[in-house]
């Protein structure tokens, strides 16, 4: 079974499949194989493929996750940093969406569900 689906097109028809973005679990949702609202940027300034997702963890207490990832492909593999970017009660804290705005060079993730407003926070390169 497939973490995070990869597949790849030069027409937007014929797909390719390449394989999982996420092969190894990260160990805060070992547990899971509930993965979903994969989003893939890349940052030149550190020079890196960087994958969000939704996920559900270990600790049932802790509600829904967003992870982040890195890789030197587009296709990974992305290795998680090690623990969840934020976690949140029910599905508050899901559906990643990031973008680096080209005028400021900000890095922001903008996330949300659960009929609650859309959240947006700046990053770090971390």
């Amino acid at each position: 079974m497939l973490n995070i689906q990869v597949a790849s097109s030069t027409d937007m028809f014929n797909w390719k499949t390449e394989g999982d973005a996420l092969s190894q679990k990260p160990t805060w949702a070992k547990s899971t194989s509930s993965f979903w609202a994969p989003h893939v940027l890349y940052d030149a300034s550190i020079k890196k493929y960087v994958l969000f997702f939704s996920s559900a963890t270990n600790d049932t207490l802790l509600g829904k996750c967003i992870g982040i990832a890195f890789a030197d492909l587009p296709a990974g593999p992305f290795i998680d940093k090690g623990s969840p970017l934020i976690c949140g009660e029910g599905v508050v804290n899901i559906d990643p969406m990031a973008m680096i705005d080209p005028a400021t060079k900000k890095k922001l993730l903008f996330w949300g569900s659960g009929f609650k407003p859309i959240k947006v926070q700046e990053l770090t390169n971390d």
